[in-house]
């Protein structure tokens, strides 16, 4: 008689042992395919949780990574900050000490400007025509009118035997180059003061002209040869102030005088009395130069010439009073 394979009792059917090995082949079968599939989830969990794991670690090697790039460009960056605070000190440094030697220089050079005289310097202002006028016309009044008087510079009352016989009056310009505003300023100024004649002293000229000319009716001079020209227009003032003749006689003998000082013979002989005038001062200012470096030299030779000679002395003195003998190194070495 047949028995159950699971539990051993006897089976009063004969087919039911094979339907409890199906049975049993269907729940080893449901066991495995569940088996299967839990071993499947747990595949799954395992990979996704691998796939987090890798996707966790590669964010985080690219936050390391990030963090160690922004640390190296910060690096960097400071780096060349430093760099360049560096640099911008070593140029300011070199331009600290590049000043410091332009300053130094300005300061030989305005030294060396100080000890020049005017000429020296091809300059001149208004103390220097005033003193060469009042040298030249020591009998008239010439007077510097400084600021606020209407603009001219000096004023020149021609006399002749205690007479006064007109003014001229001088602008100034110490000016490195011509304007024309100048002689709009010199024809306010001899108006203003009713002056016969307005000269204009200067070394910057009109394109052209040279040492004198002539613009509209204002005498333009260089200051070498301002009294030279001016010599003439006074002379023609105190011709026509004169009491020889009738006047219509002295306006003409002065008039031909004024044409004369207008004229081109007049300005070539001028011009060349300035030409000669300048190279000598040139000249001048050369050989004082030269002058002054033999003298420092020879101060120099000088004074050590008088320091040995106070040395030796101070010797024999000492020698001769016999103190100090073994402090000599000659005396002592002998």
């Amino acid at each position: 008689m047949p028995t159950c394979p699971v539990c051993g009792q006897a089976l009063a059917d004969p087919n039911a042992v094979s339907r409890v090995q199906a049975n049993l082949e269907k729940l080893r079968n449901a066991e495995q395919q569940r088996h299967a599939a839990e071993m499947r989830r747990i595949r799954v969990r395992a990979a996704r949780e691998a796939a987090d794991a890798a996707r966790s670690a590669k964010r985080q090697a690219e936050q390391q990574a990030k963090a160690r790039f922004d640390a190296e460009k910060k690096r960097h960056r400071l780096e060349i900050q430093t760099a360049s605070a560096e640099a911008r000190l070593i140029e300011q440094r070199h331009h600290s000490r590049e000043l410091d030697a332009m300053r130094k220089q300005m300061a030989e050079y305005q030294r060396r400007l100080e000890k020049m005289t005017a000429d020296e310097r091809g300059e001149f202002g208004e103390s220097e025509i005033l003193q060469a006028l009042q040298t030249a016309f020591p009998y008239d009044k010439i007077e510097g009118l400084g600021r606020g008087r209407e603009s001219a510079d000096v004023r020149h009352e021609v006399r002749e035997r205690g007479k006064t016989c007109g003014v001229i009056i001088y602008e100034c310009k110490n000016v490195g180059k011509w304007s024309n505003s100048c002689i709009a300023q010199a024809r306010t100024s001899r108006s203003f003061h009713r002056a016969a004649h307005a000269v204009v002293v200067t070394t910057a000229f009109p394109k052209g002209q040279k040492h004198f000319c002539f613009v509209r009716d204002v005498a333009v001079v260089h200051p070498a040869i301002v009294t030279s020209v001016v010599r003439c227009l006074r002379q023609a003032l105190v011709v026509a102030a004169g009491n020889t003749g009738t006047v219509a006689e002295r306006e003409r003998r002065a008039d031909k005088l004024l044409q004369y000082v207008r004229g081109d013979d007049f300005k070539r002989h001028l011009t060349s009395v300035a030409d000669a005038i300048v190279d000598l001062r040139a000249l001048q200012a050369k050989e004082s130069q030269a002058h002054h470096r033999v003298w420092e030299e020879q101060r120099g030779l000088f004074d050590t010439i008088e320091a040995g000679n106070t040395k030796v002395q101070t010797r024999i003195q000492s020698i001769a009073e016999g103190t100090g003998v073994a402090a000599i190194p000659e005396i002592a070495a002998g």
